[in-house]
């Protein structure tokens, strides 16, 4: 399955890039796509547990968790 992790600026989307490399995550960047709308062109697409890969970027705080084609997963703040 997969799942698009949404976020408001793309220094954010090069942060997660940056821990999810270190955690040794199978992802990509890609455009976000046309269906889902963002303040970023970029996201970050997974086919990694979209709940493990949440909290590992905590820290960045993405703003949405879209499952490809699907829908909405996940929508707020991660305190």
């Amino acid at each position: 399955m997969k799942f698009y992790f949404i976020f408001r600026r793309t220094v954010d989307v090069m942060m997660a890039d940056e821990l999810l490399s270190k955690n040794n995550v199978s992802y990509k960047i890609v455009p976000v796509p046309k269906e889902i709308s963002s303040e970023c062109g970029l996201c970050v697409l997974t086919e990694e547990p979209w709940e493990k890969v949440l909290f590992l970027l905590k820290e960045v705080k993405p703003i949405a968790v879209y499952n490809g084609g699907k829908g909405l997963v996940w929508k707020g703040d991660i305190s």
